[in-house]
């Protein structure tokens, strides 16, 4: 339909507006300079936005991703985030499906440094499930994060989503799944960052993420392996704006393809 096909065509935009950043961004590499913390910390924002806590950088972020090459799997999002002294605040909107059915899905955050090492983070979620012939259903839920690093090289976050098991529908009997999330994230070198997720869905199974990133100048990639998928990314940054293309492999229903466009600035 109408909106599906904006969707498709929102997505293939970003697809050439990367492609002409790349060129743009290697024939001006030498006013490029992107760090691998910087671009570590943007990668995984939309997973664990406490990790931009640590980040003097403001953010608008705009994606679009299809999944399993199904036009009704489409979603875009918008999210931003601000930095105010030891705060920072969180936004984010997203749309997944099409007319017919699909997921509106809100959050707001707020997070707070409690010292240069040790910041806490909780968003509140809202969730519309829409379906042509069906009441729309309507849920409400929160997360809480924890982020310490151990020193300049080394990072933990702890992450727990629904841990107060609300339910689909606020009364309804269907919970809300619980996903608890932990990382470990380690600099080995100004250009090369690692990163190791454990996570649990409960009810569900466990996932494991192996990840790295590697800078060089302007362009940026990224390779992830766990127990459900194979991902890989590659990014190219010109002047405030960070462009982001991924293909995702699951190893039981496919690949995703999404596309991301990142404006960035600092207060300092």
């Amino acid at each position: 339909n109408f909106t599906t096909m904006k969707k498709l065509f929102l997505l293939r935009l970003l697809i050439s507006l990367f492609c002409l950043e790349l060129i743009t961004s290697v024939l001006y590499a030498q006013n490029n300079s992107l760090s691998c913390d910087t671009y570590f910390r943007f990668s995984e924002s939309e997973n664990l936005p406490i990790l931009l806590i640590n980040s003097d950088n403001n953010l608008l972020s705009l994606s679009v991703e299809n999944r399993y090459f199904l036009k009704e799997m489409t979603s875009e999002r918008f999210s931003c985030s601000f930095a105010y002294r030891r705060h920072r605040f969180f936004a984010s909107v997203q749309h997944t499906g099409f007319s017919r059915f699909g997921e509106l899905l809100g959050r707001v955050g707020y997070g707070l440094k409690l010292s240069p090492r040790f910041a806490i983070v909780s968003h509140f979620y809202y969730s519309m499930f829409h379906a042509k012939s069906y009441n729309p259903v309507h849920s409400i839920t929160f997360d809480l994060s924890l982020c310490a690093e151990v020193n300049d090289q080394i990072g933990v976050v702890l992450q727990a989503y629904n841990p107060a098991h609300l339910h689909y529908g606020i009364v309804s009997e269907n919970p809300i799944p619980i996903t608890l999330q932990s990382m470990l994230y380690y600099k080995i070198h100004r250009d090369l960052f690692l990163s190791a997720q454990l996570s649990k869905d409960l009810p569900g199974n466990w996932d494991v993420n192996l990840s790295a990133y590697y800078v060089l100048r302007c362009l940026a990639f990224k390779g992830t392996v766990s127990l459900r998928s194979l991902s890989a990314d590659i990014s190219c940054q010109w002047r405030s704006l960070l462009f982001s293309l991924r293909s995702q492999y699951d190893y039981q229903v496919g690949f995703s393809q999404s596309a991301v466009i990142t404006f960035s600035w600092s207060q300092k």
